[in-house]
């Protein structure tokens, strides 16, 4: 069992990590061209599909917790982001539950999609949209836009 989670923690740790440089990356290349927040709420969640479900792939991880622990991950640079920005980091506390429920979300999604059809692509491709379709829900919500 403990082999089993360390490697859960492995691959959320380094999809975490790449996710958060291939983030930064990507909204400078974003902000370069003028193309405002369509970089995070469209075009990053397909990436991050991508890095989490790779990584459980590569290490032989449950896609599920990968995904799980990534949005935990995620989650403390929320809280830390907001303690920066807000009181208490109260906004940073709430986008750090919706984003562990959301990414936990995502992965159960990848791992059913994946399990009734063997297509690691189409997994992907379905848990992406639905990512970037919450984004962009959140994003009218709080008139990111």
């Amino acid at each position: 069992m403990i082999l089993g989670a360390g490697k859960v923690f492995a691959a959320a740790i380094i999809s975490a990590l790449l996710a958060f440089g291939v983030n930064t990356a990507t909204m400078r290349i974003m902000r370069k061209y003028h193309a405002g927040m369509a970089g995070a709420i469209e075009v990053l969640p397909v990436l991050e599909e991508v890095m989490k479900t790779g990584t459980a792939i590569l290490f032989g991880a449950a896609i599920v917790w990968t995904h799980a622990i990534f949005g935990m991950i995620e989650g403390l640079f929320d809280i830390a982001g907001a303690r920066v920005r807000g009181p208490a980091g109260q906004s940073g506390c709430l986008a750090a539950v919706s984003g562990t429920i959301g990414h936990f979300t995502f992965g159960l999604l990848t791992a059913v999609v994946f399990s009734a059809t063997s297509d690691l692509i189409l997994s992907m491709a379905v848990s992406a949209t639905v990512h970037v379709i919450w984004n962009v829900l959140v994003a009218r919500i709080l008139r990111i836009t």
